[in-house]
């Protein structure tokens, strides 16, 4: 996996510059192409396809290793779902 921490912004006049939108997701869009990163390549580092890693981050929550790998490569905490690992497969039947 290559790793996306040389394109990490450490100028905070540039990040300040942009304003964001209160939607988390359109948020998020606009800061990715502020500094020029994408789906893809986001999705080629945690190994995953471009169409699941747009799924989990228009979700509420994401699986606790991606979100990890994420803010590892400078993506804002806040502007990605909560981390949390869902165990697949049916519910339980309450009895």
């Amino acid at each position: 996996m290559r790793s996306l921490s040389v394109y990490k912004i450490t100028n905070s006049q540039t990040q300040g510059a942009i304003p964001l939108p209160d939607d988390r997701r359109q948020a998020l869009k606009i800061w990715l192409f502020a500094n020029g990163l994408s789906v893809s390549a986001l999705a080629r580092m945690l190994g995953i396809t471009p169409g699941a890693l747009q799924q989990s981050l228009g979700r509420d929550r994401m699986p606790v290793r991606n979100h990890q790998v994420l803010v590892g490569a400078g993506i804002p905490v806040h502007l990605l779902p909560h981390p949390k690992d869902v165990r697949p497969g049916p519910r339980p039947k309450k009895t």
